[in-house]
């Protein structure tokens, strides 16, 4: 995801003295505002839900088979409609292995911290490198150099100053307007 590699990039430049010399536009940087970009999260939509609702409720006696119950759910999450044949609950190791039970939704969730952090960036002005500096360095001082060494929300929160937000993460990906 662009802000993510964004957001390291300036704070590898500020934690290696680099001068902050972006020859390009940061905002060229930026998909346009009017390309949408929800449809390529709609498999892992489907991937986290089943995997939620597989470990949460999935109750054999009264939902049928795995497969009716995943076509349940791929009702709600898909565009069009798996193919009865489908086994794609054969392939989706994350939920039998790898201890990600019920965890499939954390690939979701580091894209909402990701394009959280980078409106931090876009909040301090694109342009103006002074303040892209500053929120570089808070980004280096908090979320890396804190890393794994605290609750990861209480360091985003030192980040930010307040919890994270789906809304860059929707606005990003095309499916609301900008905040007035």
């Amino acid at each position: 995801m662009v802000s993510l590699s964004l957001c390291l990039s300036l704070s590898l430049a500020l934690s290696l003295s680099l001068p902050l010399s972006i020859s390009l536009s940061l905002s060229s940087l930026l998909p346009p505002p009017s390309l949408p970009l929800p449809f390529p999260s709609f498999p892992l939509f489907l991937s986290c839900s089943t995997d939620l609702e597989l470990h949460a409720s999935y109750d054999k006696e009264t939902m049928g088979t795995i497969y009716d119950f995943e076509q349940s759910i791929a009702k709600k999450t898909t565009v069009m409609k798996p193919l009865p044949i489908d086994r794609f609950l054969c392939s989706f190791s994350h939920i039998f292995a790898g201890g990600y039970a019920a965890g499939y939704y954390s690939y979701k969730w580091a894209e909402v911290l990701s394009a959280d952090a980078f409106s931090a960036f876009e909040e301090a002005g694109l342009e103006d490198d002074g303040k892209i500096v500053d929120t570089g360095r808070r980004f280096r001082d908090t979320v890396l150099a804190e890393g794994g060494g605290r609750a990861p929300e209480l360091v985003f929160q030192d980040f930010r100053g307040r919890e994270p937000s789906t809304e860059p993460l929707l606005r990003h990906s095309g499916l609301v307007g900008a905040s007035a």
